[in-house]
C-alpha cells in the first residue's frame, strides 16, 4: 500500500530516537527540579503574571526606578505565564500545572525547528548531529524546567530564523511578514529581539543587493509585521508616560551597572543606592532610564580616557561570562555529573562552531541569520549586564548548527557534503 514506507521510516527513525531521548532526559530532570517559582527572576515573573491575571493590571517591581512599576519588564513572558495559570487553574486546580509541560513542549518543538533549519543549511546528516547536540545539552533541560523566558525565546528565535530562510529561498513576501510577526512577539518576551530584528533587516538588504528591487517589498513586509506586533505595547506606554517611549525602562539600569568598573559589570548590593542618587529628581521610570543611560556613557568616556586597560578587562570578562557554560542550576538539582560533562560539551561545541563558522564564511550569504543572531546577542550583553552563562542559550541552537557544519568539514566521509559546500553557482537561486 505504501511502497516507500520502509525507506521513509529509516529516514526519520534517527530523528525520532533523538526526540524521544530528549523528552526522556528532560522529564527525568523535571522530576528533580525545585518547585515553582524558583529563582529571583522567576518570583518576579510570577508576581507580574499573578497581578495581570487577578487584577487585570500589568505592574512590575521597581528595581530602584522612581515610580518604576509600568515598563521595567516587557509583557510577553508574564502574559504567557498568566495564560498558563488561568488554564492550569481551570483544568487542573493548580496555577503551575501547565508551566513545565508547556515549556517542555516548546523546547522539543525548538529541537525540531533546529533540525529543520540545519537541514536546509548543512544537509540532513549534519542536521541530525545538530539535533542530537540540542537533545543532550543540559542548559536546555534547565531552561524548560525554570520559570524564565529563555525557552519561549529560543523557540521564537528559531521559528523566525527558519521562516526567514524559507522566505529567502522562495522569495515569498508572506514568509518575511511571518518572520517579522514572530520576532515582534520575541521582542515582547525579551527586548534583545529588537536588535536581532534590526540585524535581519540589514541582512535582507545585503542578501539581495540594492540593485534587486525586491528587497524593498520584502524589507517592508518584515518591518511592518514587526511593528504591528509591538504597536499596542508602545501605545500603552505612550499613554502612561504621555510621550513616545521604548519597550522597557530596564535598559538604562543594565547599561549603567554593566559599565561601572567598581561593580565588575554585575549587580551589587550598592547598585540601588547609587541608582537612587543618579535618578533623584526624575519624574518617572523613563526619565530615570535616560539618566542612567547618560551616566553609563559618561563612565565609558572616562574609562576610555583614564582606565582603558581596566575597561577592556571588564568587556573581556563579560564576553567570557556570556560564552561560559550555564550549569549551576543543573548541579543544584543533583545532576552534578551531567553539569561537568555539559561544560566539556559546551566548550567543544564552541570550538567546532568556530571551525563551522569559518567554513560558512565561504558559503555565500545563507548563514547570515545565524551569524547575525550570534553576533548581535553577544554584543548586546557585552555592552550591558552579563552575569550568567544562561544568556547565550538563545543562540546555542545556531552554535550547534555551525558546530555540526564544523564536524562535517572534519569528517566529510561520515557526514557527507552539505549544501554549504556546493558551488555558489549551483545554489544561485537563493541569496543565502
Amino acid at each position: 500500500m505504501w511502497p516507500h514506507a520502509p525507506a521513509v521510516l529509516r529516514s526519520w527513525a534517527p530523528l525520532a530516537v533523538v526526540f524521544v531521548l530528549a523528552a526522556l532526559w528532560r522529564m527525568a530532570y523535571l522530576d528533580a527540579a525545585p518547585s515553582l517559582p524558583a529563582g529571583v527572576d522567576a518570583v518576579e515573573y510570577d508576581t507580574i503574571a499573578t497581578t495581570l491575571l487577578d487584577q487585570g493590571r500589568f505592574l512590575t517591581p521597581a528595581h530602584g526606578m522612581p515610580h518604576g512599576e509600568y515598563a521595567v519588564r516587557t509583557p510577553g513572558y508574564p502574559a504567557f505565564l498568566a495564560a498558563l495559570y488561568w488554564s492550569g487553574e481551570r483544568w487542573f486546580g493548580s496555577r503551575y500545572a501547565l508551566v513545565r509541560p508547556a515549556q517542555l513542549a516548546l523546547d522539543l518543538a525548538a529541537l525540531l525547528l533546529t533540525f529543520a533549519l540545519a537541514r536546509r543549511l548543512v544537509g540532513r546528516r549534519r542536521a541530525m548531529v545538530a539535533a542530537a547536540m540540542y537533545a543532550a545539552y543540559p542548559g536546555f533541560w534547565w531552561a524548560a524546567s525554570a520559570m524564565y523566558s529563555e525557552t519561549l525565546s529560543i523557540f521564537l528565535w528559531a521559528a523566525a530564523t527558519l521562516v526567514l530562510t524559507i522566505g529567502f529561498e522562495g522569495r515569498r513576501a508572506r514568509a518575511f511578514a511571518a518572520a517579522g510577526l514572530i520576532l515582534g512577539f520575541a521582542a515582547l518576551v525579551r527586548p534583545t529581539g529588537q536588535a536581532f530584528a534590526l540585524a535581519l533587516l540589514i541582512a535582507i538588504i545585503w542578501a539581495y543587493g540594492l540593485r534587486d528591487r525586491r528587497w524593498v517589498w520584502h524589507f517592508t513586509a518584515f518591518a511592518l509585521a514587526f511593528v504591528v506586533v509591538l504597536a499596542p505595547w508602545a501605545v500603552r506606554n505612550s499613554r502612561i508616560f504621555h510621550r513616545p517611549v521604548g519597550l522597557s525602562s530596564y535598559g538604562g539600569l543594565n547599561f549603567f551597572a554593566g559599565n561601572y568598573l567598581p561593580f565588575h559589570g554585575m549587580f551589587r548590593r550598592a547598585t540601588y543606592p547609587l541608582v537612587n542618587r543618579i535618578t533623584a529628581g526624575t519624574a518617572d521610570e523613563m526619565e530615570a532610564d535616560r539618566a542612567l543611560q547618560r551616566a553609563g556613557w559618561h563612565n565609558i568616556r572616562q574609562y576610555l580616557l583614564h582606565h582603558p586597560v581596566g575597561y577592556a578587562a571588564l568587556l573581556w570578562r563579560k564576553f567570557h561570562t556570556f560564552w561560559d557554560a550555564y550549569h549551576g542550576e543543573v548541579a543544584v538539582v543533583g545532576w552534578r555529573g551531567w553539569a561537568v560533562r555539559g561544560s566539556l560539551v559546551h566548550h567543544a561545541l564552541l570550538l567546532l562552531a568556530l571551525i563551522g563558522g569559518g567554513v560558512a564564511s565561504f558559503s555565500g550569504k545563507r548563514f547570515a541569520p545565524l551569524l547575525a543572531a550570534i553576533a548581535i546577542t553577544c554584543l548586546v550583553h557585552v555592552a550591558t549586564i552579563c552575569e550568567e552563562g544562561r544568556y547565550s542559550l538563545l543562540v546555542m541552537p545556531y552554535v550547534m548548527i555551525l558546530a555540526a557544519a564544523g564536524l562535517g568539514w572534519l569528517f566529510p566521509r561520515v557526514l557527507g557534503r552539505g549544501p554549504m559546500e556546493l558551488p555558489i553557482e549551483a545554489d544561485s537561486q537563493s541569496p543565502w
